[in-house]
C-alpha cells in the first residue's frame, strides 16, 4: 500500500487465494476479490488512517519480534517437547527455526534441509524425535 497504494491491493486481490498466500493483496483481500461495494469502500478510505490499522493490528496480533509472536518469556516457560523444522521462504524463515531452537527448553531441532524434507524424511524425523524424548514413555507412566 506506501509503495503502490490502495487500487494496487484491490488489483492484486483477485489472484490470491488468501493473505497468508499472497500477503501483498493484505487482510481483506478474500473480501476485495468478491465484493465491488467493499472494494469501492475500501479505496475510498483515508490512506493514513488505514496504515494506521494495519500496524496496529500487527502489533496486537504479534506484539513481539520471536517468530511465533509470543515473547521470548513466554517461550521459554514451555515444558512441553517442541518439534522445529527450518523452512525456506519468507513466512518460515531459517532464523526463525533457529529462535525458537534456542527459546523452546524442550525443542528437538531438525537438521534436515528444506530440500531434503519430504513427508517420509519428515515422519522418520519426528519418530525419532519422539522416541528419544521419551515424552511418550512419560505420559503412559502418568
Amino acid at each position: 500500500v506506501r509503495a503502490h497504494g490502495l487500487q494496487r491491493v484491490v488489483e492484486l486481490a483477485p489472484q490470491s487465494a488468501m493473505f497468508w498466500s499472497e500477503p501483498e493483496a493484505g487482510p481483506w483481500s478474500s473480501v476485495l476479490a468478491t465484493d465491488p461495494q467493499f472494494a469501492g469502500e475500501y479505496l475510498r478510505q483515508d490512506l493514513n488512517r488505514y496504515l494506521q490499522l494495519v500496524v496496529q493490528s500487527r502489533d496486537n496480533l504479534f506484539p513481539d519480534t520471536a517468530p511465533a509472536g509470543v515473547s521470548a518469556r513466554q517461550l521459554l516457560a514451555i515444558s512441553a517437547p517442541a518439534f522445529v523444522l527450518t523452512g525456506d521462504d519468507v513466512l518460515h524463515t531459517m532464523s526463525a527455526a533457529h529462535t525458537l531452537r534456542e527459546l523452546l527448553p524442550h525443542a528437538r531441532f531438525s537438521r534436515l534441509m528444506p530440500r531434503q524434507q519430504n513427508a517420509a524424511s519428515t515422519e522418520r524425523w519426528i519418530h525419532e524425535s519422539v522416541a528419544d524424548c521419551g515424552y511418550l514413555r512419560r505420559a503412559a507412566a502418568a
